[in-house]
């Protein structure tokens, strides 16, 4: 109760708006960021994407599990995986609350971009 309440309090200082102003700017930066390194958008349709978090179709030749274990260990970057029905066809950037600033998506986005890199050598 007392996160929820400071959780709460954050988002009323902040003012709502300008927390989904913040998220949008956030999403579309990290939707941009994802279709400039050639990746594919999950769903295809940006006007139903999510503003938390950016779903990405697992590119072609590379397995979810090494891209998501290689952000994790060698850049401290953590996104997830699909799961039941999409385990293993997609990766998920979050950026929702205090993770959802732009610094933290340029982040992730040159993380990502080296990670694939360093695993398409292989």
């Amino acid at each position: 109760m007392y996160a929820l309440s400071e959780a709460c309090d954050e988002l009323l200082e902040e003012g709502l708006q300008n927390a989904f102003s913040r998220h949008r700017s956030v999403a579309e930066e990290c939707r941009r960021g994802v279709e400039e390194l050639g990746l594919k958008l999950w769903p295809r349709k940006r006007e139903i994407c999510s503003n938390t978090v950016t779903a990405i179709e697992v590119p072609e030749g590379y397995i979810d599990t090494e891209i998501v274990n290689t952000l994790s260990e060698k850049y401290g970057v953590l996104i997830g995986g699909g799961f039941r029905e999409l385990k293993g066809q997609l990766l998920k950037i979050g950026h929702m609350g205090h993770q959802a600033s732009i610094p933290n998506i340029f982040t992730t986005i040159e993380a990502l971009k080296r990670t694939l890199n360093e695993l398409k050598k292989r």
